[in-house]
């Protein structure tokens, strides 16, 4: 799943719930929730078929996006913490030993255990149903009527 959606889930989520704690335990939780249903990646399971510069808008999208969040509605904000920790466990898919097809050492559940990742849902959810998806949960995210700064 596209790291934007799994940040913007996050922030969503976290907008949605009572506390700063609940936010990064369900930021963590959804994230694993959206790697169980049935989705492209980019490159697949070859690390090597990647599309670098996909993967880099994507990351510039997700900071943008966390980077507004902090701003507007402070960096301890639910929805900063929830997208923060959404998007958090995709981390260990860029270190360096994680890039090779053989050997990696992933430790996310849904990373780590095959039968735990892309294992709902009767179709794989393209790439770009997922861009769309990501639009959506982040105008929802950072829609006006967001929190005020410094929100508990």
């Amino acid at each position: 799943m596209l790291l934007c959606v799994h940040a913007g889930m996050g922030a969503l989520i976290g907008r949605l719930l009572p506390g700063r704690a609940a936010a990064v335990l369900l930021g963590v939780g959804a994230h694993a929730a959206l790697d169980a249903i049935r989705h492209h990646d980019n490159g697949g399971d070859d690390p090597a078929a990647v599309d670098a510069l996909a993967c880099l808008a994507d990351a510039g999208l997700t900071a943008l996006g966390i980077a507004a969040l902090g701003l507007l509605g402070g960096w301890g904000s639910r929805a900063t913490l929830g997208a923060i920790s959404g998007a958090l466990p995709d981390l260990e898919l860029a270190l360096p030993w994680n890039r090779r097809p053989r050997g990696t050492r992933l430790l996310f559940p849904s990373h780590a255990i095959a039968r735990l990742h892309s294992c709902l849902s009767p179709f794989p959810v393209p790439l770009r149903f997922q861009a769309a998806l990501a639009a959506f949960v982040w105008v929802l995210a950072l829609s006006t009527d967001a929190p005020a700064r410094g929100e508990r």
